[in-house]
């Protein structure tokens, strides 16, 4: 009975990607504040945990 069906539209799907379980970077969760460099401006301190 499979014989009957046509899958041609499977031949649209790409072949998949060798490599598929690769990690994705994370962004970085601190912020390292340079004192020496500080201004006093304040912008951090939304973002400091």
């Amino acid at each position: 009975m499979a014989e009957n069906y046509k899958y041609d539209h499977y031949k649209s799907v790409p072949d998949p990607a060798e490599k598929v379980n690769f990690k994705k970077k994370k962004p970085k969760l601190i912020a390292v504040v340079d004192e020496d460099n500080c201004t006093g401006c304040q912008v951090c301190v939304p973002f400091c945990p």
